[in-house]
């Protein structure tokens, strides 16, 4: 049996919240993610600072877990999946930026 990608409380409202810096600085930015299209690619389009990458939601109720990439993929390993949503859903889907 795998491990859950990510558990949230059924009674967590999501919506509910403020951004509050991250710890860890993000991975990768928009100069390093080959993955990212130039049309979505902040730093190419004239942002001159990276502190956006330092953000993260909070909801105010609860915690959101660490997004576990490796038990998502086996989760979802042979599977179909549809992604409905604009261009920040396509833009996280592109480049598998679930945190």
């Amino acid at each position: 049996m795998h491990k859950q990608p990510f558990v949230i409380e059924e009674s967590c409202d999501l919506i509910t919240g403020h951004w509050v810096q991250k710890l860890r600085r993000s991975l990768y930015t928009n100069l390093s993610c080959a993955m990212i299209p130039d049309s979505k690619n902040c730093f190419k389009n004239g942002r001159g600072d990276n502190e956006f990458l330092n953000w993260r939601w909070k909801p105010n109720e609860c915690e959101l877990p660490r997004f576990d990439s490796k038990a998502f993929l086996e989760m979802v390993r042979g599977k179909k999946m549809t992604f409905i949503g604009d261009s920040a859903t396509w833009l996280h889907l592109d480049v598998g930026d679930f945190e």
